[in-house]
């Protein structure tokens, strides 16, 4: 059978580099995101009403796990940049706000919270021909097993790492990769920071400070779309990803 698009097993048969149909079918599933952003754009500029969606930022804080302790010191010993690790972590706050949001079920938080601190781990060393998160996703579960996670969960943490940067997740199917994916996409972008409360945004941004991490992530993003040119990085610096980053309503 062949491997899913996105899939680790995809990513460990392609080494993330796509074929022009595969180039074309993700494109398609970026059109909704262009409206999106348009929305947010809209929202934030002319001071619309603002969603709901929040966590409870201490009780995320305080996630205490032999696999969460694994990823916490992951980030810190391999993130040379303090904006990308503020970054995954300010994934991982937003990814439980929109999961409360979209009541989308979470039976193991430590895995979705692993899996956003753990989302660009490989993304500051880029190798050329083999992208970011395909070396992430195996990286990842790797992280996961020396933590004592069931084999089940390294894979499940991987693969979610592997398919985030692929537009058009289907939450219902790929629940933990799709919440990694929307909540790195809205703190890079913006996209959907209409609907969560503006405190907690805040409060996230206070906890985790976004200073240098725009220009930090376009230099990144730049670098691994020459090394993998047939990757998923490279396909969404073309359709404008960079550029909504540019243009991102955080301040």
């Amino acid at each position: 059978m062949r491997a899913e698009l996105g899939s680790q097993r995809w990513g460990e048969e392609t080494q993330g580099r796509l074929t022009i149909p595969q180039s074309l079918l993700l494109a398609a599933r970026a059109v909704p995101n262009l409206a999106a952003l348009v929305r947010t754009q809209i929202v934030m500029r002319t001071h619309l009403a603002r969603g709901t969606g929040r966590a409870d930022l201490p009780a995320l804080l305080s996630l205490d796990t032999a696999l969460t302790q694994a990823a916490r010191h992951s980030v810190q010993d391999r993130h040379r940049s303090a904006s990308i690790i503020a970054h995954v972590y300010r994934t991982a706050c937003f990814a439980f706000a929109i999961s409360a949001k979209d009541h989308i079920d979470l039976p193991r938080p430590e895995l979705l919270w692993c899996a956003c601190l753990l989302h660009d781990i490989a993304l500051e060393q880029p190798h050329a021909g083999r992208c970011f998160a395909v070396r992430g996703g195996v990286l990842a579960a790797e992280i996961a097993r020396n933590a004592g996670a069931s084999e089940g969960d390294a894979q499940c943490i991987g693969d979610a790492v592997c398919r985030h940067p692929a537009p058009g997740i289907d939450p219902r199917r790929h629940p933990l990769a799709y919440l990694v994916s929307v909540s790195a996409i809205l703190d890079v972008t913006g996209q959907g920071l209409e609907r969560l409360d503006p405190g907690f945004v805040s409060a996230v941004n206070e906890q985790y400070p976004r200073d240098g991490f725009r220009q930090d992530l376009i230099g990144l993003w730049a670098t691994e779309s020459t090394a993998v040119p047939h990757g998923r990085a490279h396909l969404a610096r073309c359709l404008g990803f960079t550029a909504a980053a540019r243009v991102s309503p955080f301040v």
